[in-house]
């Protein structure tokens, strides 16, 4: 083996695109013009190779041989369904919530948040008509929690 061709046979390195340089990444690889048929391609392509794809953020990358991909940003194991307990909150007035548990009811595709709801379970009561209602279900009442704030349970 020459060593020209020891050259080519480099592997090609990855580099995660800065956010400030998304909006540009793109178009450089196929232009101005041909950038919008180059993202329903690559997207098009995208759900056509991942089952659970349903849009979303994705990493891009270039690669020091001239190419680039996109890697799907992961969701770093939660998942709806899943409880987990509050361990940090963004303001001090938040406080009280931590330690709390609650179930996810959705994922966030674009931002690395999970929607959820207290783990307790509803409470009833007897109306005047002396039917037992609902008086309370925390499902009908989710906030938004970050990752970082969170800790997955393992119940």
């Amino acid at each position: 083996m020459t060593q020209s061709q020891s050259q080519k046979l480099a592997p090609a390195v990855a580099n995660l695109v800065a956010e400030n340089n998304r909006l540009s990444f793109l178009p450089t690889f196929f232009g101005q013009h041909l950038m919008i048929r180059g993202e329903a391609l690559v997207f098009g392509w995208l759900d056509r190779l991942s089952e659970d794809y349903n849009g979303g953020y994705w990493h891009f990358y270039t690669l020091t041989n001239g190419g680039f991909y996109l890697a799907r940003r992961k969701a770093d194991g939660f998942r709806v369904g899943q409880r987990c307990e509050i361990v940090s909150v963004h303001h001090p007035v938040f406080a009280k919530e931590i330690g709390k548990q609650i179930i996810i009811t959705k994922v966030s595709q674009g931002t690395p948040q999970v929607w959820a709801h207290d783990d307790k379970p509803p409470k009833y009561r007897i109306n005047r008509n002396g039917n037992c209602v609902i008086d309370y279900d925390p499902r009908c009442i989710q906030s938004i929690y970050g990752f970082d704030n969170l800790r997955i349970l393992n119940i």
